[in-house]
């Protein structure tokens, strides 16, 4: 089954969430902005869902990576609207593995530059890790800094504050766009 479907808080329930659904939304922090310029794609901000005595939560990677109530992840994305998408085939899979491997990751530092390294950890990557390790199951394509949209004002305002003048363009990197495009889901 393919979900994909966006919504509002009050018109989900959360017998339509399941364990490792991917949730997706277009974040309101400061750095939204470049994210969806970079990628051309409104969706800037992504994490995993699990169902804990019948109240969906989202664990994401954020400052520190932590879970979080589904109406309050949603109150931080634009208009309170998100996108869920779910794996097309999880029969076989156990969702326990998924949330073990995700809890380990609690606590851990927000990575703002992006780095492949799991000392910090950042939204998409945390998903991606998580899966693959989990599974070995690699939800969407892994790029390269170069291959992001870098030309436009915002991107690269934020890059120079990041950055400075040494861009690593050779970088392995995943969008939130780069997962939700994935042919799994």
């Amino acid at each position: 089954v393919v979900v994909l479907s966006f919504c509002n808080f009050a018109g989900v329930r959360a017998s339509d969430l399941e364990d490792g659904d991917i949730i997706f939304h277009n974040s309101l922090s400061r750095q939204s902005a470049a994210i969806e310029a970079a990628t051309n794609s409104p969706l800037t901000h992504v994490g995993l869902v699990f169902l804990e005595d019948g109240n969906p939560v989202v664990y994401e990677a954020v400052q520190p990576v932590k879970k979080t109530s589904l109406k309050e992840w949603t109150a931080r994305g634009k208009n309170g609207s998100y996108v869920v998408r779910r794996l097309k085939d999880k029969s076989n899979l156990d969702m326990a593995k998924l949330k073990k491997q995700v809890s380990g990751f609690l606590g851990k530092d927000y990575d703002s530059q992006f780095g492949w390294s799991d000392a910090r950890i950042y939204c998409s990557e945390f998903v991606w890790k998580a899966y693959d390790r989990a599974f070995g199951i690699q939800i969407g394509s892994l790029k390269k800094m170069k291959d992001l949209e870098l030309t436009h004002p915002v991107v690269k305002q934020v890059l120079q504050e990041r950055y400075g003048n040494s861009v690593p363009m050779e970088m392995t990197i995943i969008s939130p766009a780069d997962v939700f495009e994935s042919n799994l889901l």
